[in-house]
């Protein structure tokens, strides 16, 4: 009779030993007893899939991803709206639920407001992502799809956000988790902003999304622009369901029947 056991959570791998070999080792009606600790190789990480970019001196804009998104996405949007009101909504055409992940930020004393959204475990399927804001006289939006994620909201800790002036932009540094996705967005004044810290997804060139792997427990969202002129920026996580070592414990034992010899 062969027992298996696993020691904790996680995947356990069985080797065998094949009964010729065993008999060719051991003497007839001896016991063979395996005890096996095989580690598993296990992980997570997030995973960049698309992003569109679109901008419009509209109320709304939208963002018509190229491809269809897979089933339990992470979309995550960056808005700019030139407003007199702070009230932008998100929507898309799978009706996925948005939720505000980080601001809405402003330059101090301006109209021009910058937000973070986000939905999670999306529809999958062809989908445009609409932005709005009724007092908007100019918008811009950046859509961007990462897999990875599960059906369990991926928002890690309260993010950062700031406004100055100068050449160096940043959200300020936030708590994350170690491999989380950290997304910044950023508003400069001088048509020139550029990432700094993470990848760019989108950008009409004063506003843009990026994007970074977080590699310890402190990150981010920074970019950079030519004149020491008025931005803004916001920064925001999120996390990839747990995943740990898996080892599992394989124990068996029966009785030998042939005997023989080992060369």
């Amino acid at each position: 009779m062969i027992r298996l056991r696993q020691g904790f959570s996680g995947l356990f791998r069985l080797c065998q030993i094949s009964g010729w070999a065993a008999r060719r080792s051991l003497g007839a009606g001896a016991v063979l007893v395996l005890a096996l600790l095989v580690p598993v190789p296990s992980g997570a990480s997030w995973a960049f899939v698309q992003a569109k970019q679109n901008s419009a001196s509209l109320t709304s804009v939208d963002a018509v991803f190229t491809s269809d998104n897979t089933a339990g996405c992470l979309i995550v949007v960056g808005v700019e709206a030139n407003s007199t009101s702070s009230t932008t909504t998100v929507s898309d055409t799978k009706g996925n639920s948005y939720a505000s992940a980080q601001g809405p930020q402003t330059y101090t004393g301006a109209n021009q407001y910058t937000q973070i959204f986000y939905a999670f475990n999306c529809a999958s399927g062809p989908n445009t992502v609409t932005a709005s804001n009724s007092s908007a006289t100019y918008m811009n939006i950046v859509a961007a799809e990462y897999s990875g994620f599960g059906a369990s909201d991926p928002i890690d800790g309260s993010g950062a956000a700031a406004t100055g002036d100068g050449t160096a932009i940043s959200s300020g540094s936030f708590t994350v988790t170690v491999n989380d996705l950290v997304v910044g967005f950023a508003l400069g004044s001088d048509g020139s902003t550029t990432a700094v810290s993470g990848t760019s997804r989108g950008t009409d060139n004063f506003s843009m999304l990026e994007d970074q792997n977080a590699s310890s427990t402190s990150a981010s969202a920074d970019f950079s622009q030519t004149g020491s002129t008025h931005w803004n920026a916001l920064g925001a996580a999120f996390k990839i369901p747990s995943a740990s070592g898996t080892k599992g414990t394989a124990t068996g034992a029966g009785t030998i029947t042939g005997a023989g010899t080992v060369n």
